[in-house]
């Protein structure tokens, strides 16, 4: 969850957008770039296609920017156009979601060789999830979003949010446990 502070930045850094300012433009990217990158990677798995989603997601971020009706709560808005961009994809390859839909790995940028065996065993766990498990995990323990700016992006009732947390939270300790 973002601060008051961070989200009057924010709003300040999109209005700076609507007017086309290019150091706003930048700060912006650079906020959020590898933030949309893994959390579309979440969703397609392939690290080329995601990068190719990313570019879609912020060509119509440039084109749909004056039309936020809340500058504050643009990281919301990024993440539902970034899953939309990564799901309209998904519907053009025809792809269906069961428990063996995998993504990559979740903390893949890790290297610290003391949390290898950790970050496996949590990557092993988060591929036996489903898409709709391991999404709600990411935005909300990964991406540390709450549960209504989850609600938002997925465009589900908080309550709906809850139950998929508790859910997930659950098949993802079974995994684990399965693992040891």
């Amino acid at each position: 969850m973002i601060s008051e502070k961070e989200r009057v930045y924010l709003e300040y850094l999109v209005l700076h957008c609507q007017y086309r300012d290019r150091d706003a433009w930048e700060e912006l990217i650079g906020l959020y770039d590898k933030r949309l990158f893994y959390y579309i990677k979440q969703i397609v798995s392939d690290e080329d296609e995601a990068l190719n989603l990313l570019q879609d997601t912020w060509v119509r971020v440039v084109k749909f920017i004056n039309q936020i009706r809340e500058p504050a709560y643009v990281t919301s808005w990024l993440y539902r156009i970034a899953r939309n961009v990564a799901l309209g994809y998904l519907r053009k390859k025809k792809v269906t979601f069961d428990i063996d839909d995998c993504g990559e790995e979740i903390f893949s940028d890790q290297e610290e060789e003391s949390d290898d065996f950790a970050v496996e065993k949590v990557n092993k766990g988060m591929k036996k999830l489903s898409m709709a498990h391991r999404e709600v995990l990411t935005l909300f323990f990964l991406e540390d979003m709450s549960l209504k700016e989850v609600s938002e992006i997925l465009d589900i009732p908080v309550g709906t949010v809850r139950s998929r947390l508790h859910y997930a939270k659950r098949s993802l300790k079974d995994a684990l446990g399965k693992e040891q």
